[in-house]
C-alpha cells in the first residue's frame, strides 16, 4: 500500500484536532507526492491519500487551477440509503460550520469537463483602467506590458469596457477627440464564468478574441485572448507531435532493418493473441522495446550505438507517452518535455547519418 505523505498526515490532524478546514496549494499539495502535474498515476496516488486521512479537495484538486488553493475539510458518512431503494452513488457529507453542509460525491469524484479556470491566465488578474482615465495612461499599460487592450473597470466587479488599440484607431477613423477612456472604448464585452467548459470558451474567444473571466462571486479574477489560448493549445500539442515524429523514425529504422514478418510477429504482446501483425505499423510502442531488446535484431538495424542507452530512453518516451495519452492541461514537466524534443534531434540525426 502505498505511503501517506508526512505533510499531509499532519495537516490531518490539524483538521481533526481543530475541526476547521485547511486551504493548500494545489502545487503544494503534488509536491508532498513527489509531483509537479497532475498525471493518471499522481492523481490516483493523491486520491488515495486523502481517502485513508479522511478528507476531502473542495474545489478537486484535479480540475482546480494547479496554483491555486483547494480546502482540505473532513469527510463524515450521511446516513445510509433507505432499505430496498435503488443503489446510488456514494455520497459524503463535508462539514464546514454549524449552519452548513454540502453533499458531494465520494473523493474519488472528478469533473470530467476540462473548465476555462484551468488556465493561467483566468486566474491573473487583468490590469486595468477607469473610465475617467486619460487614454495616454491606458496606451502607456499597454506599451509597458505589451498588452493589446485593457478592461476599463470602476472596481473589481463593475466592468465598463474595454480600452484596445483597436477601439482607439476605430476613434481616430471617425475623427473622434478622445481625450478619456471613457469617449474610444469598446462597451460590448464578452465575460464568462470560470467554470465555463474550456471548449466553448475556446469557440467564444475565437470569435470574440478576448474575454473576462468573473468567478462566482462575480469578481473579475482573468482576461483570456485568443494568443493564450493558442500558447495553451501548443505547449499541449507539442507532446502528441513529438511522440507522432518518434514514432514514425523508430517505424522508419525497424522497417530500414529488413526484418522477416516472423521477427514482428514474435515481438508481438504475448497477451494479445487476437491482433494480427501484418507490418511495422501494427505494432504498439511497447512491442518496439520488445523488439530492440533482442540482440540480433539490434545488430540488424546497422547503427554503432549502445542497445542499454537506446533501450533506457525508449522506456522513458513509453511512460511519457502512456502519460501524455491521458490528456490533462497541466501538460508534461519541463524535463519529459527536454527527454521528447532530445529523442527527435537524436533520431532525426541517424536518419541524416544514412543520406
Amino acid at each position: 500500500m502505498a505511503k501517506t505523505p508526512e505533510k499531509l498526515k499532519e495537516l490531518a490532524e490539524q483538521i481533526r484536532t481543530s475541526g476547521k478546514s485547511r486551504q493548500v496549494k494545489v502545487r503544494t499539495l503534488l509536491s508532498w507526492f513527489g509531483a509537479q502535474r497532475r498525471g493518471t498515476h499522481v492523481v490516483r496516488e493523491v486520491r488515495s491519500a486523502l481517502r485513508r486521512a479522511k478528507l476531502v479537495a473542495q474545489p478537486d484538486f484535479e480540475q482546480a487551477y494547479i496554483d491555486g488553493k483547494v480546502s482540505l475539510r473532513p469527510v463524515a458518512p450521511i446516513e445510509g440509503k433507505r432499505s430496498g431503494s435503488k443503489a446510488s452513488p456514494p455520497i459524503t457529507a463535508v462539514a464546514t460550520d454549524a449552519t452548513e453542509e454540502i453533499e458531494l460525491i465520494s473523493d474519488d469524484y472528478s469533473d470530467p469537463v476540462p473548465r476555462l479556470e484551468m488556465l493561467d491566465a483566468a486566474n491573473r488578474r487583468p490590469i486595468c483602467v477607469k473610465r475617467d482615465s486619460k487614454v495616454r495612461e491606458a496606451t502607456t499599460k499597454m506599451l509597458l506590458n505589451d498588452f493589446s487592450q485593457l478592461p476599463v473597470m470602476q472596481n473589481d466587479r463593475d466592468l465598463d469596457g474595454l480600452i484596445s488599440w483597436k477601439s482607439i484607431g476605430e476613434a481616430v477613423v471617425a475623427n473622434k477627440d478622445c481625450q478619456f477612456v471613457r469617449e474610444c472604448m469598446d462597451r460590448n464585452v464578452e465575460i464568462l464564468r470560470d467554470n465555463t467548459p474550456l471548449l466553448k470558451a475556446v469557440q467564444v474567444i475565437g470569435e470574440r478574441e478576448v474575454v473576462l473571466v468573473k468567478d462566482k462571486t462575480n469578481k473579475i479574477i482573468g482576461l483570456v485572448t485568443a494568443t493564450d489560448i493558442s500558447l495553451q493549445f501548443r505547449a499541449l500539442a507539442e507532446p502528441f507531435l513529438l511522440l507522432k515524429e518518434i514514432e514514425n523514425h523508430i517505424r522508419r529504422l525497424i522497417t530500414k532493418a529488413k526484418y522477416p514478418m516472423e521477427v514482428l510477429i514474435k515481438s508481438k504482446d504475448p497477451t494479445d493473441s487476437d491482433r494480427k501483425i501484418t507490418c511495422v505499423s501494427d505494432l504498439t510502442f511497447g512491442e518496439y522495446l520488445r523488439l530492440f531488446e533482442d540482440r540480433e535484431n539490434w545488430k540488424s538495424i546497422g547503427y554503432n550505438l549502445s542497445r542499454t542507452s537506446f533501450l533506457e530512453t525508449l522506456h522513458k518516451i513509453r511512460r511519457i507517452r502512456n502519460d501524455v495519452m491521458h490528456f490533462h492541461p497541466d501538460g508534461i514537466s519541463n524535463q519529459d518535455l527536454g527527454i521528447l524534443r532530445d529523442a527527435v534531434k537524436f533520431l532525426q540525426s541517424l536518419q541524416l547519418a544514412k543520406e
